[in-house]
């Protein structure tokens, strides 16, 4: 969930005023990061329950935004068509700065991330949590 303390401090820290929130959440999550910083905020879900329905693996953002927010993957399942790789892959091309994740630890983002170009700038743990901040 975007309470997570590192998530908003690297809001706030690294100037991030746009938010792909993917999978998203509800009104209340994208007025926490809002809250953080954030302008915009733009919560994309397979499920029809946010403001864009889309297949995560598949679907790409127009424009730039600042970060996609990974929340929670792997223990959702929350994926789409594909499987988690073709999901980091799909993530990992979108056109934005940063990659804020916070996810179980069930799922090695790193070697999808770092093959397309990506760093990892912060890594903290939350829990059974990750919680990495990546940048281009």
């Amino acid at each position: 969930m975007a309470h997570d303390p590192h998530i908003l401090a690297w809001i706030s820290k690294y100037g991030i005023k746009s938010i792909l929130n993917a999978p998203g959440g509800d009104h209340t999550e994208e007025q926490v990061f809002l809250n953080a910083g954030a302008e915009k905020v733009l919560s994309i879900d397979i499920n029809g329950a946010c403001a864009v329905t889309a297949d995560l693996c598949t679907w790409k953002p127009d424009g730039k935004w600042d970060a996609v927010y990974i929340n929670c993957i792997f223990c959702t399942g929350v994926i789409g068509t594909g499987n988690h790789a073709i999901l980091a892959k799909n993530y990992a091309s979108w056109p934005v700065k940063y990659i804020l994740l916070f996810d179980t630890k069930g799922f090695d983002w790193e070697p999808h991330f770092l093959g397309a170009g990506w760093r990892k700038i912060e890594d903290a743990e939350s829990g059974a949590s990750r919680v990495q901040l990546w940048g281009k």
